[in-house]
């Protein structure tokens, strides 16, 4: 039941234009686990506990995403199987991280930021780099509007 469930819900969201790769490997992979352990009925928050956690190897980040993806194939499910149980989310954890910002210092003008001023090659040193290195310069620039020459590129500083 739930792998022609799965197989559905993949469908209807690939006809809305969602290209799921990912999700729907999954899904089919929680279909697929449903079957090896002989289960024939509705979708259930111990089951979808049972396989986001079937390995003690996965990581907290990993087994948070599996049972997101479960979360939101189970409130589509729960439309058309009233016996269905949505399990809650944040169990694990969260399931999107998001990546620390790197805080530019002064050195870094000095020292990294000029490398942007050819970051396309050395022969080409075209207005999409010059552009790239002025962007760079922006969070150091004491006055915007004075043009310094540095390194043989203008830049606003």
């Amino acid at each position: 039941m739930l792998t022609r469930q799965v197989e559905e819900y993949i469908t209807y969201k690939r006809s809305l234009g969602y290209k799921i790769t990912v999700e729907a490997e999954e899904l089919r992979r929680f279909a697929a686990f449903t079957r090896a352990i002989s289960y024939d009925g509705s979708l259930t928050n111990e089951l979808s506990m049972q396989w986001a956690s079937q390995n003690n190897d996965y990581s907290l980040f990993y087994k948070a995403r599996r049972l997101e993806t479960v979360h939101t194939f189970a409130k589509y499910i729960s439309a058309f199987d009233s016996c269905a149980q949505i399990p809650q989310t944040g169990v694990f954890g969260k399931c999107h991280g998001r990546v620390n910002p790197h805080i530019y210092t002064p050195n870094h003008r000095l020292t990294k930021i000029p490398r942007y001023s050819c970051i396309w090659g050395s022969k080409i040193c075209g207005l999409r780099s010059m552009s790239t290195f002025s962007l760079a310069q922006l969070p150091f620039s004491k006055r915007q509007g004075k043009f310094n020459h540095l390194s043989g590129v203008f830049c606003v500083s």
